[in-house]
């Protein structure tokens, strides 16, 4: 499978042409290129803030979109036991460790927690960079476009000593075709990791 540097290239491509590519990556070469997997990521995402006049945060939220679509049409095993977002979020560290294990071998990725706040809203939580948390909204708004919902995403403040912690929360509102059968009950979900603003469960 492609590595996420190739994945993301192709993305671009497609969303916004092969002239648009160059661009991308005539910018994304310019500079001091690290040979890593992580650094060619933030080498793409960065040159395209510059091409597309955008935000770091814009960006990396629509490839946390663009991603999320891809990958869940292009790996049916990551879906393939699950029936909503919300039971996929809720089993979130073991996700993001599955998809950085095709897309970035060999590297490491952070340990990520969920908790249900109540039977709609997730609180996913992880120690890392701001840019990694807005990619994950977008990864989030698109995982539930893949089951028919609707993610509202907000941002809950951590502990000020916590510099590091991010807190995503995700409301999320079935939206549902008549024939997608119903939502499952939230006792059949599994929570996974530990708690919300203090230090995460041990694994």
């Amino acid at each position: 499978m492609a590595t996420l540097p190739e994945l993301l290239e192709d993305l671009i491509r497609r969303e916004f042409g092969p002239s648009e590519l160059a661009a991308v990556l005539a910018l994304a070469n310019s500079g001091a290129a690290a040979e890593a997997h992580t650094h060619r990521v933030a080498d793409l995402l960065g040159a395209m803030v510059t091409v597309r006049r955008r935000s770091p945060s814009e960006i990396y939220e629509w490839a946390g979109l663009q991603l999320a679509r891809h990958l869940s049409n292009a790996l049916p095993v990551l879906t393939k036991n699950h029936t909503s977002a919300r039971s996929m979020l809720l089993q979130v560290d073991a996700l993001a460790h599955e998809v950085q294990q095709r897309l970035l071998p060999g590297t490491a990725s952070p340990h990520f927690w969920a908790d249900l706040l109540d039977a709609q809203t997730i609180r996913i939580g992880f120690d890392g960079p701001e840019l990694l948390a807005r990619l994950l909204e977008g990864a989030v708004r698109g995982l539930c476009e893949h089951f028919d919902e609707r993610a509202d995403v907000t941002r809950s403040l951590p502990p000020a000593a916590l510099t590091e912690r991010r807190l995503v929360d995700v409301q999320i509102t079935v939206e549902r075709r008549a024939n997608s059968g119903p939502v499952p009950a939230v006792g059949a979900e599994r929570r996974s990791g530990g708690g919300t603003t203090g230090k995460p469960a041990r694994r």
